[in-house]
């Protein structure tokens, strides 16, 4: 590749940092909606077993009623046959009929002890439902202020993502056209990492030696080369402080400062 001036590569390194704090802030966005629908289902969550549990609550109750009704019946059966004893004519029929009596008696007290145990459930229910409640209104003030402060962050991710897109902007036409062109024609290969530092002959995008040749060529910061393996541009950091060479407009640099150390193919 032919010669390239100091800036130009100055400013495609600080192009390459912008676009990857651009991937952080987008992948950010793309986070925040899913921060959202959990926090709704953390309530539909909590809302739909408060449901549950005022369904089984229902259910006690309506098994209670019927337990209650079965009682009495049972109760007017022991009048009628109390009522019953004063008429009967044989002592056999009379004892069919204290007989039936006596289990009337027994099933009421099966029945009522049951019912105690159903009332104890529909107490503990009650309670339950109650504190459940209470914990699900809790919640939703809780997550209505959390959905608040990921609105908020969302918007503070969106202006960021404008800001650096307008960086980016900017220092594209600041650029060599035709340098841009390889140096977008290496991402379209390779991906977001295409210019990388070479560091003893090592190539830091895929950690390969590179020629020795090459390695000297480079290490006059004055050329960029591709990488015989992996095809990315490499250069030599002489050394210079990015943000103090950067244009004025770029001052305030990127989130994360430029990439002089090099890394892998993502």
């Amino acid at each position: 590749m032919e010669s390239i001036k100091k800036e130009n590569l100055d400013i495609l390194v600080l192009i390459q940092s912008i676009e990857k704090n651009i991937q952080i802030v987008e992948t950010k966005l793309r986070d925040i909606p899913h921060k959202i629908e959990a926090l709704d289902k953390n309530l539909e969550n909590t809302r739909e077993s408060i449901t549950e549990m005022e369904s089984g609550l229902k259910n006690l109750q309506k098994k209670y009623r019927f337990i209650d009704e079965e009682v009495a019946i049972s109760r007017n059966r022991e009048i009628k046959n109390k009522e019953k004893l004063g008429s009967v004519k044989t002592n056999k029929e009379y004892q069919a009929v204290l007989k039936e009596i006596e289990d009337l008696k027994k099933k009421m007290s099966a029945l009522e002890d049951e019912m105690l145990v159903i009332l104890e459930q529909i107490e503990e229910g009650e309670v339950l439902i109650a504190e459940k409640t209470e914990e699900s209104e809790v919640l939703f003030q809780k997550i209505e202020q959390d959905k608040k402060v990921v609105a908020a962050e969302f918007k503070e991710e969106e202006k960021k993502l404008a800001d650096l897109k307008e960086k980016k902007e900017k220092a594209g036409k600041m650029v060599d056209p035709k340098l841009f062109e390889k140096y977008t024609w290496v991402q379209n290969l390779v991906g977001p990492m295409a210019i990388v530092t070479v560091k003893k002959a090592v190539c830091q995008g895929c950690h390969l030696n590179i020629p020795h040749q090459m390695y000297n060529e480079l290490q006059r910061c004055d050329s960029l080369r591709f990488c015989p393996h992996c095809q990315r541009m490499i250069y030599f950091d002489c050394g210079s402080e990015q943000g103090k060479r950067s244009p004025g407009f770029l001052d305030d640099g990127p989130e994360e400062s430029p990439n002089t150390t090099g890394q892998g193919a993502p």
